[in-house]
C-alpha cells in the first residue's frame, strides 16, 4: 500500500499507541507542558479517555471546577494553560486552539485522496492529462501543461 505523504503511518501510530503528546506539540510548533503520553483519541472538551487530545478555547475562572482527566492533553490559549496544567492535564499552548486541534487531527487522519479533477479547478490553455491524475480544490492550470499518468 502506498503512503506518499506519511498520513497512513501517522494514523496507524495512534491506533498502535506510538504517537505521543510531544508529536502533537511538534505539529503545532509549541512546547509540551506536562507528561508525555501516547495519544489514544481525539475528543471534545473535557476529554474522558486516558491519552485523549482535546481543545479548550474558553476562559477558566480560578474558582471554576471542571473535571479534567489528568492523563489527557489539552490544546488551549496561553492565558489558561497554567490553570489547566494545575488541574493535572498536559498542555500545549496555542493562540488558535480549535484550528490547531483540527490541523493536528487532519495530520493524523487526512481525508482520502480523490482521483480526477476537483470541480473548483480553473483551467485555461493547452492541457494534456495522463490517466489517474489528481488535481485538488482551488488549483489553477494555465498555459501549456502536460501531466503524466498518476500525477498529483
Amino acid at each position: 500500500m502506498k503512503d506518499p505523504d506519511g498520513s497512513l503511518r501517522r494514523g496507524l501510530q495512534i491506533m498502535m499507541g506510538k504517537a505521543t503528546f510531544s508529536d502533537v506539540a511538534a505539529i503545532i510548533g509549541s512546547a509540551l507542558v506536562g507528561r508525555d503520553r501516547p495519544v489514544s483519541a481525539f475528543e471534545p472538551f473535557p476529554p474522558q479517555q486516558d491519552g485523549a487530545v482535546a481543545f479548550f478555547s474558553g476562559e477558566l475562572a480560578p474558582h471554576e471546577t471542571i473535571a479534567i482527566n489528568a492523563r489527557c492533553l489539552i490544546i488551549c490559549r496561553p492565558e489558561v494553560a497554567g490553570a489547566i496544567s494545575k488541574r493535572g492535564a498536559s498542555v500545549v499552548s496555542s493562540d488558535y486552539p480549535k484550528f490547531d486541534f483540527a490541523r493536528v487531527h487532519r495530520e493524523f487522519f487526512p481525508p482520502p485522496p480523490t482521483k480526477g479533477i476537483h470541480p473548483s479547478v480553473e483551467m485555461d490553455g493547452d492541457l494534456i492529462f495522463g490517466d489517474g491524475i489528481e488535481i485538488g480544490p482551488g488549483s489553477l492550470l494555465s498555459g501549456r501543461i502536460k501531466l503524466g499518468d498518476g500525477c498529483r
